[in-house]
């Protein structure tokens, strides 16, 4: 009778571990990047993977690119996956504009 090998179960459970955080984490990072899709608008103030913070002018969808004022009459193109995080939606801008 052959005795039971601990070894290659321990492999098989951590190797079953790894590919549950990964399916894990993938599936958190698409719904970040899915809830920072909805946040872009214009209006909505943003930082690029670039580091550069402004606030969304215009949008183009079909192109994927997107019109940033960084300043009073300077503007930038750049696109859509550029934008790194949204630091303050749309909503919240007009909320604080309007108290």
């Amino acid at each position: 009778m052959e005795e039971f090998d601990w070894t290659t179960v321990m492999m098989v459970a951590v190797l079953a571990m790894m590919v549950l955080f990964m399916i894990r984490n993938s599936r958190k990072r698409k719904a970040d990047l899915e809830n920072l899709r909805t946040q872009i608008a214009p209006g909505a103030e943003v930082m690029t993977s670039g580091g550069l913070f402004g606030v969304i002018v215009s949008i183009d969808e079909e192109n994927n690119q997107a019109v940033i004022e960084s300043v009073p009459g300077t503007r930038f193109r750049v696109h859509t996956q550029a934008i790194g995080r949204v630091v303050e939606p749309v909503a919240a801008a007009d909320a604080t504009d309007a108290a």
